[in-house]
């Protein structure tokens, strides 16, 4: 509970910091890098490719149609980041702070990604919502909000070592023919309330679904229509869920 209270006073403290100065309206457009202070809105424009360098962003952040943007290192934005249809996310640095939301609708590719470094962190205030995105990967995050994955997933769904506020939801997800063997893994994550995983077909990845390791602090546990059956046995050998106050359903019902 002392977990819990600290991590939400960490990340209501972000939100205050996103909203206190309002949110700049001007675009800074990227074809190429940036780096530094941007005092508006980043866009990196439809089929361009950006890359930042310590960037700190103090409006949202917008990837348009088939762009992509790679934000290794310090990826700071006081706003929400937008990723369109067939454009690519990779903010897989050692200090990632989202003050808002980040939103995905088709998108080919979201990896949300802490790197694993002394006095790293990676905090998103509000939720994470993917859809119909085909390559998911969301690792060592701190979420204030839920996290939704719905649908697409052609190229792998992972998402894992995470501590979520409130409920996480895979479902609809069709990995059946991945350019590049992948797995379907949802683990090691705290998370505050329910955690669903409904009709997924990963009949295409190296291993049934892997449902393991996760601690569910207030919420149930719901499996149902996933091909295979989901497991949670795995190359480190078995990892239960522990379902402090609610129940395990479903597939995930002994697991």
């Amino acid at each position: 509970m002392r977990i819990a209270l600290a991590l939400t006073s960490g990340l209501c403290a972000l939100a205050l910091v996103g909203s206190a100065a309002g949110t700049p309206t001007a675009n800074r457009t990227c074809k190429g890098s940036v780096s530094g202070l941007v005092r508006g809105n980043l866009v990196v424009p439809a089929g361009a490719s950006c890359r930042t360098r310590s960037v700190n962003v103090q409006g949202h952040v917008f990837v348009r149609r088939n762009a992509t943007l790679t934000a290794p290192g310090v990826f700071r934005v006081r706003g929400n980041v937008d990723v369109a249809r067939g454009a690519t996310l990779q903010a897989t640095g050692s200090r990632i702070a989202i003050g808002g939301q980040v939103l995905a609708q088709g998108a080919k590719k979201v990896a949300l990604i802490r790197q694993q470094l002394p006095g790293s962190s990676a905090a998103i205030a509000r939720n994470v919502t993917l859809l119909d995105t085909a390559d998911v990967t969301v690792l060592s995050l701190t979420i204030g909000g839920q996290v939704d994955v719905r649908g697409g997933g052609s190229e792998g769904v992972e998402v894992g070592d995470s501590r979520i506020l409130r409920s996480l939801e895979v479902s609809g997800a069709r990995m059946l023919h991945p350019q590049r063997p992948r797995a379907f893994s949802v683990h090691t994550n705290s998370v505050g309330h329910n955690l669903t995983v409904d009709d997924n077909d990963a009949s295409g990845a190296i291993s049934p679904p892997f449902i393991g390791g996760n601690t569910l602090v207030k919420g149930h546990l719901n499996c149902d229509g996933n091909v295979p059956d989901p497991v949670n046995n795995g190359p480190g050998g078995v990892q239960p869920n522990v379902v402090l106050h609610g129940k395990k359903r479903g597939q995930c019902k002994s697991l």
